[in-house]
């Protein structure tokens, strides 16, 4: 997966996570958050892999 894309799954849970505020779907938006976190687990393994290349 390269940095563009983690970027656009960044984005587009960002913009998912405002609208199920807006709707109030707390149930969605736990799963959602658990994406989220995962994510940004993927995020930080990229960076830590870019840095060491």
């Amino acid at each position: 997966m390269n940095c563009s894309r983690i970027l656009q799954l960044s984005n587009r849970i960002d913009y998912l996570k405002e609208e199920m505020d807006r709707y109030n779907l707390k149930e969605d938006k736990e799963e959602l958050l658990e994406l989220s976190q995962k994510l940004d687990e993927l995020i930080l393994e990229y960076m830590k892999n870019g840095i060491r290349n």
